[in-house]
């Protein structure tokens, strides 16, 4: 037996200077190494992680005997363009394909990259280990399971038996520890690296949109609690600021407590980690409340997500998920208001069984329940193992879709590669959401996000919905309304831009918008629209004011002069801008905003008649630089309620 070289390839993508860590590449190297054979027969060459133009990246590949990529949809495309080189400048180099982009029905992939000898199917760790020892000892690979691979002797395509999932995760040596990453660290010294960790693995949930929930295992495994301690360490003792959790529901396990304890324990002594992102247990609970607590008073995370999609019976039956009761859900949003941890829910446009009064209606249940933080309203991404992307699902349900570039959130586009693009195909369609009620649905949830959870409208709306019993869905459907009427108006012009970017969506060129002085990033829609009206808040609040004439006319509802003074004193008062520097001192006719504040963590709510004085304060530490107020508040402050002004009283 000679010697071998194997090199891994996971090719993060860029937001300036931060970069991800290669965790999977990580993980497959360091337990292969943990193998005698692997470790005695096996040197691995330095993993390739920075996304560059695929000439430059095939600099980096160092004629190994095996080389392996780990595909997802961000590097999809580059991966496979690189691999293709690389066979083509070694044809007897095995190329290994693995990840959850890697496709279950395999024909068709093998067709399209004739140049990938294998693919591993679900967890890599093992099945990667048995392919390097079957290299080793020159023996065929048909007794390797949870992989598909072109036999040498026939041709044709052989999958073998499917691999388990792993129930032990204890085998499974944490590259963080084995010293796996640190050359890498070393080496790029000028990167800001984040950090991809898991403490579980499995999903109980079997949800159609999701790779995760088709694999059949719907059990949790635990990775140990003394491993998962020791990594705390080491991520504090490198001073790394951001930790990015790969849970799918953490807060659901008992042992998820400790390991908030011990995350905030930690920084207090270190100062790091900064931040823990992660996924929240869809079904939140006491459990849940109590880990999310814990990480807010350790300044760990952001928001609690409390995850819905669809609140339509039927569509909830057809994507195979249960939500929590409302009233369970408007209790703990009462819970998490109280202790002043942001919460944000998140929905998907034009799920299978969604209609666009069904979604409308959900939006109105989600706000009466109290849920004023922050709702993320997603398009529906069709990933190539879920449930939702087979054949007989989607004629089921006639489901229409588009391929379009990558939309990847605030990402650098200085650092994307244009003859490179990555892609997604999304859903534009189904029987019971045809184009034209998507689109709708569209422009409804980008009003309800830009003037409702970025806070331009929501006193307003929360003041008709609790004094005059209007419904959200009727205030910001009229608001779409007298923007398209209204030809003059900022929001107009920002539903003209909408229409764009709609138009260029249907044409497969995608949502990717830049803003002319805010950085060379990727903007969401209503962030976008935030940011430019940010800039002429005055104009937008006159033309508001007509809105406001037009609708209580036509409403014919009789507002009290002063209430309507001091509601657009509010309004102007409270919405973040970055010209501002001061507090500002609110002299009012009543106590609107401990009337608003009410509504929102689902109190009794009256509004009394009352001169008082309040102050508006505008914290020290806000940006007043234009990008930096988009980058710290707008970006980064999205889920943890930067977006308006607190109002107390003097």
């Amino acid at each position: 037996m000679t010697e071998m070289t194997v090199q891994i390839a996971q090719i993060n993508a860029q937001a300036g200077s931060q970069q991800y860590l290669p965790y999977s590449a990580g993980m497959l190297q360091t337990y292969a190494q943990s193998r005698p054979l692997v470790a005695e027969h096996i040197k691995f060459l330095p993993v390739i992680s920075h996304r560059k133009p695929v000439n430059d990246l095939l600099q980096d590949v160092d004629n190994p005997n095996v080389f392996a990529v780990s595909v997802y949809m961000w590097n999809f495309n580059l991966s496979m363009a690189l691999a293709e080189k690389v066979k083509k400048q070694n044809p007897d180099c095995l190329i290994i394909a693995g990840g959850p982009h890697i496709p279950n029905r395999v024909i068709d992939f093998f067709n399209r990259f004739p140049i990938i000898d294998i693919i591993c199917h679900g967890e890599g760790e093992i099945t990667f280990a048995d392919i390097l020892e079957c290299r080793v000892k020159s023996s065929d690979f048909n007794n390797v399971k949870g992989i598909s691979f072109r036999s040498s002797h026939t041709g044709r395509i052989v999958s073998t038996k499917p691999r388990q999932k792993i129930q032990d995760l204890s085998i499974l040596p944490s590259p963080y520890l084995a010293g796996t990453f640190d050359t890498l660290i070393n080496t790029h010294k000028d990167t800001d690296w984040l950090v991809v960790w898991e403490t579980n693995r499995g999903c109980p949930y079997t949800c159609t949109f999701c790779n995760w929930g088709y694999t059949g295992d719907l059990k949790i495994y635990s990775f140990p609690m003394a491993r998962l301690l020791g990594e705390i360490d080491w991520f504090s003792g490198r001073r790394l600021k951001w930790i990015s959790g790969c849970d799918a529901n953490f807060g659901i396990l008992k042992q998820d407590v400790l390991i908030a304890k011990a995350l905030a324990r930690v920084k207090i002594i270190t100062g790091f980690p900064e931040t823990f992102r992660v996924c929240m247990a869809k079904n939140s609970n006491e459990r849940v409340l109590e880990t999310a607590s814990i990480l807010h008073d350790g300044q760990l995370h952001k928001g609690v997500s409390i995850s819905m999609q669809s609140l339509d019976p039927d569509t909830l039956n057809h994507i195979k998920r249960r939500n929590i009761g409302m009233e369970s859900f408007k209790s703990l949003q009462a819970r998490y208001f109280e202790a002043d941890i942001p919460t944000f829910t998140e929905l998907i446009i034009g799920l299978p069984g969604e209609t666009y009064n069904s979604f409308k209606k959900g939006i109105d249940q989600i706000l009466d329940a109290g849920q004023h933080s922050q709702i993320k309203i997603n398009y529906c991404t069709i990933l190539p193992n879920a449930e939702l992307a087979t054949t007989e699902y989607r004629e089921r349900h006639a489901i229409k879709s588009v391929k379009v570039p990558l939309f990847q959130v605030h990402a650098d586009l200085r650092a994307s590669d244009p003859d490179m693009a990555e892609d997604e195909h999304i859903l534009v369609a189904t029987a019971s959401m045809p184009h034209k009620d998507w689109r709708r649905a569209y422009y409804f949830a980008w009003a309800v996000q830009c003037f409702h959870m970025l806070h331009m409208l929501q006193p307003m709306a929360i003041f008709l919905r609790q004094a005059h019993s209007i419904a959200y869905s009727k205030f910001y459907e009229s608001l779409l309304e007298f923007g398209m009427e209204n030809t003059g108006t900022l929001i107009h012009t920002e539903l003209q831009q909408l229409d764009r970017i709609l138009d260029r969506v249907m044409d497969g060129i995608g949502f990717d918008q830049r803003l002319k002085g805010y950085g060379d990033i990727s903007w969401p829609a209503e962030e976008a629209s935030f940011i430019r009206l940010n800039s002429s808040l005055p104009v937008f609040f006159e033309q508001i004011k007509k809105f406001w004439t037009s609708i209580t006319r036509d409403w014919e509802i009789n507002i009290d002069k002063k209430i309507e003074t001091d509601l657009f004193l509010m309004l102007e008062s409270s919405v973040v801008n970055f010209k501002r520097d001061r507090d500002q001192i609110l002299y009012m006719n009543t106590n609107l905003p401990e009337f608003i504040d009410s509504v929102r963590a689902l109190k009794p709510a009256k509004l009394i008649r009352e001169e008082k004085i309040y102050k508006s304060i505008c914290p020290a530490s806000q940006p007043r630089d234009p990008q930096e107020f988009a980058r710290n508040v707008v970006w980064h402050g999205r889920k943890g309620g930067r977006y308006r002004y607190r109002i107390e009283p003097i």
